[in-house]
Formats: structure tokens, sequence, C-alpha cells
């Protein structure tokens, strides 16, 4: 919808976006900017990344990076936002 021709379907569908990107606890440079080193990064690196850092992950990350050890399918589009945005906030951090 935020290619709408209609303006109020555009701003609908850009609240509904951001109230989606907040509830996971991101924020739109989390989504939106990414390191030039880590777009070669394979997910599973991240992974690892994450993994080893554990103890700096607040309680839901602990969880979705648990999840994902044993995971072998490809990753939804979601899943990858969101080990993107918790990889690229500890590499922020220094962790």
């Amino acid at each position: 919808m935020l290619g709408s021709d209609q303006a109020g379907e555009r701003s609908a569908a850009a609240l509904k976006a951001d109230q989606i990107v907040r509830s996971n606890g991101l924020t739109w440079a989390d989504l939106i900017r990414v390191p030039a080193k880590q777009q070669t990064c394979d997910w599973r690196d991240m992974l690892d990344f994450c993994a080893a850092h554990f103890y700096s992950l607040r309680e839901r990350e602990r969880d979705f990076i648990d999840d994902l050890a044993g995971w072998r399918a490809p990753l939804s589009e979601k899943q990858q936002a969101w080990l993107i945005a918790i990889y690229a906030r500890l590499r922020r951090e220094g962790s």
C-alpha cells in the first residue's frame, strides 16, 4: 500500500509498518542501514556472532538465537531482518 495513489492508504500503510518495526524492538535505522561488511556475512555467521555474545542479548533475543541454532530451513524475511538488527546492535555496542 505504500505505493498507492491514495494518500490515506499510503499513510495508513506507513503507520502500520512503523508499528511493526517498533513492536519488534527495532528502529528504522536497524532495518535500513546495513554495514558493508555485514552484506557479505552469511546468516549463520551472524548467528554464531550473536551466540558468542549471548549475555549481551535481551531475553527475547536469546530465545530467538536459541531457536535459530537448530534451524535447517531458509530464514523468513522477518527472521532475517531481526537477526540482522540484533547483529548490527551488538556490533555497534562493541560486544
